[in-house]
């Protein structure tokens, strides 16, 4: 039985017990709710490609996200 090639993940995060960047104000991390997507997706990424690394050196991203404007889809 092979192990696949997909991997995926999900994450929760209780805000009121979360100590990390970019949920509340803080030096050198202002609170910014776009940074904070960003930021937790890079630490995913990073997580699953040190854990599982890639098969070839083409590798497709899809990232389901709807944004109202074409300035935050850039």
């Amino acid at each position: 039985m092979s192990d696949g090639f997909l991997k995926a993940s999900a994450i929760y995060i209780d805000k009121n017990k979360y100590e990390g960047n970019y949920i509340d104000d803080k030096p050198g991390h202002p609170k910014d709710a776009t940074r904070f997507r960003h930021f937790a997706m890079r630490r995913l990424l990073e997580f699953h490609f040190q854990k599982f690394p890639p098969q070839s050196r083409e590798v497709e991203l899809v990232i389901d996200r709807f944004h109202s404007t074409d300035a935050k889809e850039q």
